[in-house]
């Protein structure tokens, strides 16, 4: 009798799987069939983790533009070679002698490749402290020699493929062996009735050395449209665009291309603070007197910042010291074939796959969602810890302002996705029925505003987990 109960309970457990992935697929259909998509190409998985089956899988060989969820494999790939515990160094090292409260010698800093130096994302680690810190315990009032920045852990150029609007702007900044300040400065600007031109106060930090072409006007729209443009060789910058009207003071964010120059200002300013001289005699000595280490904080709190705020900088950064810590050599390159050979080894095909950088800025790194989910199922098996790097709808991160009677809030882990045309969602979600889905749904080529694409794949995921 047992035995026949089990038979019956197994076909009905058969017949409601059944219905699930009907259901599924109509919902799937009926997205595809979309009128306002008909003429973007999407893709879609939705994996079952525990059975280990596609219950969707539309194009996932095809090759996608991701754009920021390529941070997912960054991150993940750093996380498994660096190891979740790992900590970029910052070394200062003071030369020579001190005597009479005076340094007969230098203070150099040598930059380790830390993204998370003097960054807004950890103020509590704060690196001028420690320097600061530093002088008060060696009793140091005078400095004969000099501040020596040392930025020669890396080096890196703009990768090839990322384009012009973006090099200027704050999410277009570059690695740096002493990257600082999230590698960006302010620009100050004023604006008036609407359709007038804005005037520039300034900038922050101060005297940079750049030059400013402006050509941004006073707008109706209340949102800061205003674009910064110029190359890292150029002493220029052009500001265009447009900031709302009737602001006495409207901060526009850009790269800074040597971050090693807000540094400096940012020491020069506390020294000034301690009132401590800096003579930058050449005092020619090499003696070690004291070596200090600072320590950024570990890298699984670097990467659930990366993925949730979506961290260009960082996820460039994490990128680039994978291949410094396994091969020594840094370059975009490297690092690209070094990721692909990486999960590789995991029986992953990476053939079909082209990676350009880190973050996802590049409009030439092209991911197919198959590859996505055997990294999430990889990371799932593995890393468990990894899910909850990714943002949680209604939480936090990029999800974090959906409707909050959506049945995805606090159910879906995902890293997004967002450049022209492009919109992704990847990542895990908790279905009503109580199972976990690796979902990934990509559309490229599309033409609509970012919140009807965005509620067009957020409304999707949701029927997927009410009827599964």
């Amino acid at each position: 009798m047992k035995s026949i109960y089990l038979i019956l309970l197994i076909f009905a457990s058969n017949i409601c799987y059944s219905q699930y992935k009907n259901a599924i697929k109509q919902t799937t259909s009926n997205f595809l069939e979309d009128p306002e998509l008909q003429n973007s190409f999407s893709a879609i998985s939705i994996y079952d983790t525990n059975k280990k089956e596609y219950i969707i899988s539309h194009n996932i060989e095809k090759r996608m533009l991701c754009a920021s969820v390529m941070k997912l494999i960054s991150t993940s790939t750093g996380l498994l070679t660096l190891g979740a515990e790992y900590r970029f160094k910052t070394k200062i090292e003071i030369t020579g002698k001190i005597k009479n409260n005076s340094l007969y010698g230098d203070i150099k800093i040598k930059g380790g490749g830390d993204p998370t130096l003097g960054s807004r994302y950890f103020k509590n680690n704060n690196f001028i402290s420690f320097f600061r810190k530093i002088l008060l315990e060696n009793e140091i009032k005078t400095i004969k020699g000099s501040i020596i920045y040392d930025d020669t852990y890396f080096r890196v150029d703009i990768p090839d493929s990322w384009i012009w609007e973006d090099i200027g702007n704050y999410y277009g900044s570059i690695p740096n062996a002493l990257s600082f300040g999230d590698n960006m400065f302010d620009i100050y600007l004023k604006s008036s009735s609407v359709g007038s031109k804005t005037e520039i106060l300034g900038t922050k930090p101060k005297n940079i050395g750049i030059n400013f072409q402006n050509e941004v006007f006073a707008s109706s729209v209340k949102k800061d449209l205003a674009y910064v443009y110029g190359s890292p060789f150029s002493k220029t910058r052009l500001i265009k665009g447009s900031i709302p009207a009737n602001r006495s003071r409207f901060r526009v964010k850009a790269s800074m291309f040597d971050p090693k120059i807000k540094l400096i200002k940012t020491i020069e300013n506390t020294l000034e603070e301690m009132n401590i001289a800096v003579y930058k005699k050449n005092i020619k000595t090499e003696t070690l007197l004291k070596q200090y280490n600072f320590y950024s904080p570990k890298l699984e709190e670097i990467s659930k910042i990366t993925n949730k705020k979506s961290i260009n900088l960082f996820a460039d950064h994490i990128f680039l010291e994978i291949i410094k810590n396994n091969k020594g050599k840094v370059d975009w390159s490297t690092a690209s074939n070094f990721i692909k050979e990486f999960w590789k080894t995991k029986g992953i095909n990476t053939n079909h796959i082209a990676i350009k950088d880190g973050s996802g800025l590049s409009r030439l790194n092209y991911l197919n969602i198959q590859f996505i989910n055997q990294v999430l199922e990889y990371m799932y098996n593995n890393k468990p810890m990894f899910m909850s790097q990714l943002s949680i709808a209604g939480i936090d991160g990029s999800l974090k302002y959906i409707n909050s009677k959506s049945n995805l809030v606090s159910n879906l882990y995902a890293k997004t996705g967002y450049i022209n045309s492009v919109r992704a969602i990847c990542g895990y979600l908790k279905t009503k029925s109580g199972r976990i889905l690796q979902v990934c749904i990509v559309v490229n080529n599309h033409n609509l505003k970012f919140t009807a694409i965005n509620n067009k794949l957020l409304r999707y995921l949701e029927k997927i987990q009410i009827n599964y």
